[in-house]
C-alpha cells in the first residue's frame, strides 16, 4: 500500500513537471525568445511576419538590437527585412505595413499633400511648467525606441533619415560611382521636419544609417492661451498643455478659425523626443456626433 502510495505521488509529479515544461523551457542558443516566453527559429525574427503569439519579434527595439542588413531585401521602417519585391505590390509585407504607404506608392498628389503638412518654421516648443518632471497624459512619447538602422542603399525620396543628428526627410538623393574600395557613396539631402533647416551627408551604399521613428497624432483643440499655448485633449479625455502654436501661417489659420467656433482636431508630429504642430482639420467626428 505505501509502495502504491508512492508511485502514485511519483506519477502525479511526472505529469506536473511535463505540464509545466513548455512554460519554463529555456529558448536554445539557435533560438529567439520571445517576450511572452515561447521560442521561434532565429530566422523568423524581423522578416515581416510576427511569429511570436505576441508580436514581439516584430518591434523596433527587437530588430535594432538584431541590426539586420537587408542589401538585397526591403527593409520596413521598424527595420525588418523582407522580399526585395515588397514594397508597392499591393501586399503588405511589413507587419506595419510601410512597405505599402501613401508616401511611399502613391502618386505625386500625394506626396505633394504630405510635403504640405510638414511646412511651416514648426520648432520644438516646451512651456516650462511646475509639473514638468510628470509625463503628460497625451504627449506622444510611446514610440518604442528613437532611431533604428536601415541600409542606406535602400532610403528614397521623402524617406526619413539622421543627418547630422537631426530628423530629416530626403528631398534629394544621388549616388556617386563604385570607387577603389568596391562600393559607391550615396549624396542624400534633407530638411529638418521640425526647423525646416538643410542638411547633407553621405553615406556608403553597404552601410546603415539611423532612421528617425516618426509618429503623428491628432488631438482635440481645446483652447488657446494669450501667450500661444494650446490645451489639446486625447480621443480617452486626458489633457495636455505643453505645445505652443507654430508660427507664420499654419499658427494664424488655428487661432482664426478656433476664434470663428470651428471644432478643430490637430496633427502633432514627434520625433526623437521632440513634438509640434503641423496640421489643422476640421473635427467631422464631433459635428456628426452632434447632429
Amino acid at each position: 500500500m505505501h509502495l502504491k502510495s508512492i508511485l502514485s505521488n511519483l506519477l502525479f509529479f511526472c505529469a506536473v513537471s511535463l505540464r509545466l515544461k513548455p512554460i519554463f523551457a529555456e529558448c536554445e542558443s539557435s533560438q529567439f525568445e520571445c517576450d511572452n516566453g515561447s521560442c521561434i527559429s532565429q530566422f523568423d525574427v524581423c522578416n515581416g511576419d510576427k511569429n511570436c503569439p505576441d508580436g514581439s519579434d516584430e518591434t523596433a527595439p527587437t530588430c535594432v538590437s538584431h541590426r539586420r542588413h537587408c542589401s538585397k531585401h526591403f527593409q520596413c521602417t521598424y527595420g525588418a527585412c523582407v522580399i526585395g519585391t515588397a514594397a508597392c505590390n499591393k501586399i503588405n509585407e511589413c507587419a506595419d505595413g510601410s512597405d505599402e504607404t501613401k508616401l511611399r506608392c502613391g502618386n505625386e498628389d500625394d506626396i505633394r499633400q504630405h510635403d504640405r503638412l510638414l511646412q511651416g518654421n514648426c520648432q520644438k516648443q516646451t512651456r516650462n511648467m511646475a509639473d514638468d518632471d510628470n509625463d503628460h497624459f497625451g504627449a506622444v512619447d510611446s514610440i518604442p525606441s528613437i532611431t533604428f538602422p536601415r541600409h542606406c542603399s535602400a532610403l528614397r525620396k521623402n524617406d526619413f533619415v539622421m543627418l547630422k543628428g537631426r530628423p530629416c526627410k530626403i528631398v534629394d538623393m544621388s549616388t556617386s560611382k563604385t570607387g577603389k574600395h568596391d562600393h559607391a557613396e550615396i549624396h542624400l539631402v534633407g530638411v529638418d521636419i521640425f526647423t525646416q533647416k538643410k542638411y547633407e551627408d553621405l553615406c556608403p551604399s553597404t552601410h546603415n544609417i539611423d532612421v528617425p521613428n516618426v509618429k503623428c497624432v491628432d488631438f482635440q483643440l481645446i483652447s488657446i492661451s494669450d501667450d500661444g499655448f494650446v490645451t489639446l485633449m486625447k480621443e480617452g479625455g486626458d489633457l495636455r498643455e505643453d505645445l505652443k502654436l507654430p508660427d507664420g501661417d499654419l499658427g494664424g489659420a488655428i487661432r482664426s478659425d478656433f476664434d470663428n467656433g470651428k471644432d478643430l482636431l490637430l496633427t502633432v508630429l514627434a520625433a526623437r523626443g521632440e513634438e509640434c504642430i503641423i496640421a489643422i482639420k476640421n473635427n467631422t467626428g464631433f459635428d456628426e456626433g452632434e447632429a
